[in-house]
């Protein structure tokens, strides 16, 4: 029988169990230090939670702390702000309106209200892009460059506005620059001026007058219900704000500058007044409103408010500028840019179109233009236009044998109103008709 060999197996014993205890023990080892860190973790994440509880100097915890709000969205329809000399209410900086070189420019149609602080030099424009709907509440403006207020004309479709005047305000547009009107509408733009009761229903649709009176049965902007063949008087504001505008060398006060006809003008209400220059000069012959010198009367509408229109020495109150080519044996200017008829140099001066609804109207010709009708000169005939009255009191004036209504070659409508006139002239020298 062969012996074993224990001393060989213990130590094979010895050194298995050397292995084993060296593999599981180092795994104890991981395990408890495992153990250990994560519960420094969580006395640790403890001792954060504990920070956050902190009381700030304010008193309120760290955990109760409100992350910072947004600012609330700006109301541009009630907010306030300041444009060079303008104060502007309703309108978005750079949106709705810019303001740079010391000119205010209407961008959109945004209904805003402005007021000067001051009377400025700074100026208005609308671009020909542009249908602007604007309130004056004490706009006081004279200029010695450009005009006050400016329409811009263009050939496909010039500027448009709708001015109300707030009531009891008082606004002003003075032109101190040859050759601009105080508030310019040449030919191919848009200009309504109304008062604080605007002639429009509830849907926001035009009230366009039926022989001096209301057309339909209407509820108005304001709530107001009028009936048919009411008085246009309706429309009126009891307190309504006022508009002075005076023009200058060449120009009209509202209309026309230097060789331009004047636009498309509605005067639905306020206390308007609109002054040429008076004296004696070649270079006065801008209409009260309508054209300027060697330009038109376009399109004049009247359906309320309280006018006192007064032409330069050679042109209509209300109508024509004066009929001349030339200034001293210079050629009348032209402004840029403007939009000027084929036949410039023609036909300058006629009468336009007018038409009187309602209002009261007090309308002086120049020395030589007429009270409604043509500015000066014998050749400045109105052929293709019509003077229509339907509804109003008119007192117009015309010095130096001009007439008080008409003018050469016009056809002239006197449906309804009360008129004081002395002479009337009509295509062919016929009285008006509806005499």
């Amino acid at each position: 029988m062969k012996k074993r060999n224990y001393k060989k197996y213990l130590f094979i014993s010895l050194a298995f169990l050397l292995v084993f205890s060296i593999i599981f023990g180092s795994g104890i080892a991981s395990a408890e230090d495992n153990l250990e860190n994560k519960t420094v973790d969580t006395e640790e994440l403890e001792e954060k939670e504990e920070d956050t509880d902190k009381t700030l100097p304010s008193g309120k915890s760290e955990s109760n702390v409100k992350p910072i709000e947004e600012e609330p969205e700006v109301d541009w329809s009630t907010k306030e702000t300041i444009a060079g000399d303008f104060v502007i209410v309703g309108g978005e900086p750079d949106v709705d309106y810019t303001f740079a070189s010391n000119i205010l420019t209407i961008l959109t149609n945004k209904r805003m209200t402005l007021k000067t602080t001051k009377t400025t030099a700074q100026r208005i424009v609308v671009p020909a892009n542009v249908e602007a709907s604007l309130v004056f509440d004490g706009v006081n403006i004279t200029t010695s460059s450009n005009s006050p207020f400016t329409l811009t004309p263009a050939a496909g479709g010039g500027a448009k506005a709708h001015i109300t005047l707030s009531d009891n305000s008082s606004n002003t547009l003075t032109s101190g620059s040859v050759n601009y009107p105080g508030l310019r509408c040449g030919r191919t733009t848009t200009l309504v001026i109304d008062d604080g009761i605007l002639n429009k229903d509830m849907n926001g649709n035009d009230i366009i007058p039926e022989l001096g009176r209301i057309p339909d049965d209407l509820t108005l902007l304001n709530g107001t219900k009028v009936k048919k063949g009411d008085r246009l008087t309706l429309l009126d504001s009891k307190n309504p704000g006022s508009l002075t505008t005076t023009g200058s060398t060449f120009a009209a006060a509202i209309g026309g500058g230097a060789g331009e006809d004047a636009g498309n003008i509605t005067i639905n209400g306020g206390n308007i007044t609109a002054t040429g220059i008076t004296a004696n000069s070649l270079n006065n012959g801008g209409a009260g409103i309508g054209g300027g010198s060697k330009g038109s009367g376009g399109d004049i509408t009247i359906n309320g408010g309280n006018i006192t229109a007064r032409g330069s020495y050679h042109a209509a109150g209300i109508g024509g500028g004066y009929h001349t080519t030339y200034n001293n044996g210079n050629s009348v200017a032209t402004l840029s840019p403007a939009v000027i008829r084929p036949s410039y140099g023609i036909v300058g001066g006629k009468s336009g179109n007018i038409t009187i609804n309602g209002g009261f109207t007090i309308s002086n010709g120049g020395t030589h233009g007429d009270a409604f009708g043509d500015g000066c000169y014998s050749y400045s005939t109105s052929r293709d236009c019509k003077i229509i009255v339907t509804g109003g009191t008119i007192l117009p004036s015309a010095p130096g044998g001009r007439n008080d209504l008409g003018a050469s070659e016009a056809d002239v409508y006197v449906l309804g109103g009360s008129l004081r006139a002395s002479k009337f002239n009509s295509k062919g020298s016929a009285v008006a008709y509806g005499d």
